[in-house]
């Protein structure tokens, strides 16, 4: 049943709605995060497929969901910086299922961001290592800091960066329960609505 209601024949038309309703400043930002989860659907790894996007009066933002756990990644700081001032946003998690009739398919899952971000950052891992793939296409992998603290990150032709926690199950874990929070969230938000006021 939630699978029913979540999914979205046209992810960027549902998403183009809620911009026009809630985004008064920078609509074009969405511009950027369109072309992302498009260019995602080619992608046969199911992890990239899976982003956190929100709506805030001022701007959106689409990030992987992957890395938003993953501490001091681009995503993570993007996500957890309007922590302090929640108010306005409207916040997704959105798996992209791939391109039916021309439009981008999949699950478009409300989520609440002000307890959502709470629990991102009570449950955050450090990176470990970063693997990427470098101008000549070769497989290269280092520790966090030896990248960071190298010219590296600002090579041209570096690609494909994905970022890896010490346990990649304890990653896992982490992010399965954060589904299982998000249903509990929306099973609590659907029982005050129908909860008889006195």
């Amino acid at each position: 049943m939630e699978q029913e209601t979540n999914y979205q024949e046209n992810i960027l038309a549902f998403l183009a709605q809620i911009v026009q309703k809630n985004t008064r400043a920078y609509p074009e930002d969405f511009d950027l995060d369109a072309k992302k989860l498009w260019d995602s659907a080619q992608d046969p790894n199911m992890e990239n497929r899976a982003f956190y996007w929100m709506s805030r009066p001022h701007g959106t933002w689409c990030v992987r969901e992957r890395e938003v756990f993953l501490d001091d990644t681009n995503a993570n700081c993007i996500w957890t910086h309007y922590a302090a001032y929640p108010d306005g946003i409207l916040a997704y998690r959105i798996v992209v299922e791939g391109i039916r009739d021309g439009k981008l398919a999949g699950k478009v899952i409300p989520i609440d961001y002000a307890k959502q971000v709470r629990r991102v950052m009570r449950s955050v891992l450090p990176v470990a290592t970063i693997q990427y793939r470098d101008k000549n296409e070769h497989f290269c992998e280092d520790s966090y800091s030896a990248f960071m603290n190298s010219t590296l990150p600002f090579e041209d032709g570096i690609h494909d960066i994905r970022y890896v926690p010490e346990s990649e199950a304890e990653l896992q874990r982490i992010i399965a329960l954060e589904h299982r929070m998000e249903s509990q969230d929306k099973r609590l938000h659907r029982a005050k609505r129908l909860t008889p006021q006195r």
